[in-house]
């Protein structure tokens, strides 16, 4: 809009999480919301009803961010301190546009590919499955060898594995690298390159690495430690949960 001037024809929602679908309604009627079938699929169902719960019991939200105002509180590190606050003045936020959220469902979905062809340049929109949700797109522009890649990566934050199928989104990945790219639009964090791809895979790896040698010599995942390499990224705070939900599926899978 900004760029061109003209009004914006298409929204893309490259995965079904709130902080990237719950601003759909700000473009609709006007432009259509795109995302693929199983995208819109979670949304219908899934999303709709914890929007719905939020409304009728906000309680439950609310008193988790008073816990997280205790946590700054304690908390001595002073760039974990920052990033809960921002995270809590994120969820303030969210509860005050909450009563004027409308819940808006993408209007056109797609399976594998398509294309969106304009008059200076095609898009297509991509999904190869599912690694960072259920399922996952991204937009990649040819000419411009460039792609906007959602939350497959991120640009120095630790990626958000709580829905995560951490194989196939090395898979992903792996495909993805095959495009060429010379830039990278993430999910979070500055416009980057391959080189911020090749880190999410590290990490990735290292957090199953780091789980599976827990469980391998029967040692709590609470004593694993954010190494070295990630201790500057954001999304501090995300690192506990993905390590427990790695420890999850290991587990589970062993039984």
């Amino acid at each position: 809009m900004y760029l061109t001037g003209n009004p914006v024809s298409y929204v893309i929602n490259t995965h079904w999480h709130s902080d990237h679908t719950s601003g759909n309604q700000l473009f609709t009627p006007k432009a259509q919301i795109i995302s693929t079938s199983i995208t819109r699929e979670i949304m219908a169902v899934f999303g709709k009803n914890r929007v719905t719960q939020q409304l009728s019991n906000p309680e439950p939200i609310y008193q988790a961010i008073e816990d997280f105002e205790v946590k700054i509180q304690q908390e001595t590190n002073e760039k974990l301190k920052k990033e809960i606050q921002w995270e809590n003045a994120s969820d303030r936020e969210y509860m005050k546009t909450l009563p004027n959220l409308i819940y808006s469902l993408p209007t056109i979905t797609f399976d594998q590919q398509m294309s969106i062809h304009g008059s200076e340049r095609t898009v297509q929109l991509i999904t190869y499955g599912g690694g960072h949700t259920q399922s996952d797109a991204f937009v990649y522009i040819p000419e411009e060898k460039t792609a906007v890649m959602g939350d497959l990566v991120l640009s120095k934050h630790h990626p958000v594995m709580i829905n995560a199928n951490p194989q196939e989104w090395l898979t992903i990945l792996e495909r993805v690298e095959l495009l060429g790219l010379e830039t990278i639009i993430p999910g979070h964090g500055e416009i980057c390159s391959m080189k911020e791809l090749h880190e999410v895979k590290g990490y990735i790896n290292d957090i199953l690495t780091l789980v599976t040698e827990s469980v391998q010599s029967k040692k709590s995942i609470d004593d694993i430690l954010v190494p070295k390499a990630y201790q500057d990224w954001y999304f501090t705070t995300y690192f506990k949960t993905n390590l427990k939900n790695i420890y999850d599926l290991i587990t589970k899978s062993a039984d």
